[in-house]
């Protein structure tokens, strides 16, 4: 840590110095033909007040200087696929570095994403954080220190009985529902939320008839289809 804060400091002062170094040099070009126009009284009155300016301009970039090292009251909030994670859906090695050299310096850094709990678990160990995370879109907010969902948001009852009517008029739609805890597939059918599974090795649940869907903890629900069935589906829910 001690290397760190050193290394930072002398990168700091070069940049500070390069900058001064940079402004005499312009300071050159213009000062000569400044003195001929202004004169020797508007030269005076110049130089006091870029003194006063100087001043300001220290006292404020030392003030941007140490802001830039507090990061207590920061929060960072990323998603996982396609920003956390690569598109091979991998962590990649400098994300995680500069993630945890954030938080070491104070800062708080979560995620937040569409997936359910046990899903999004596997993602928020291997970062080392503490902070809430955000589930199933913002249905859901998590404690993984404490074991404790904070805020849980459902679907209505009114929100279900929509949904489920929409399902049982198109024949070729699958369902897959999330609770905070579980993920239902409504059809032995529904290939992509069966894939989707796999991939993190979640635990699900089909359901065959609409009648074995569990009611009142839906977080989310995820209708697949063809992209004109989902577009009627759109139209009809605005």
């Amino acid at each position: 840590m001690g290397n760190s804060k050193k290394s930072g400091f002398i990168m700091q002062a070069g940049i500070l110095a390069a900058a001064g170094i940079i402004v005499r040099l312009i300071g050159i070009l213009y000062r000569s033909p400044l003195v001929a126009i202004i004169g020797d009284e508007g030269n005076g009155y110049y130089n006091t007040a870029y003194t006063i300016y100087t001043i300001i301009l220290l006292i404020s970039y030392k003030g941007f200087l140490n802001m830039s090292k507090k990061y207590s009251d920061w929060l960072l909030i990323s998603d996982i696929d396609g920003t956390l994670n690569d598109k091979s859906m991998k962590l990649p090695a400098n994300n995680k570095k500069e993630i945890k050299r954030f938080v070491e310096a104070g800062g708080n850094f979560t995620l937040c994403s569409g997936r359910n709990l046990e899903s999004l678990n596997i993602h928020y160990n291997k970062l080392g954080i503490k902070t809430p995370a955000i589930c199933l879109n913002g249905a859901g907010i998590f404690d993984y220190n404490s074991n404790n969902l904070i805020y849980y948001n459902v679907i209505t009852t009114q929100g279900e009985e929509v949904l489920l009517d929409i399902f049982s008029r198109y024949k070729l739609l699958n369902l897959t529902v999330f609770s905070y805890n579980k993920i239902f597939l409504a059809k032995k059918t529904c290939l992509y939320g069966f894939v989707i599974l796999k991939m993190d090795n979640l635990s699900y649940e089909f359901c065959n008839k609409i009648s074995d869907l569990p009611r009142g903890n839906w977080g989310k629900i995820s209708f697949f289809g063809l992209p004109s069935t989902l577009k009627k589906i759109e139209n009809e829910l605005n």
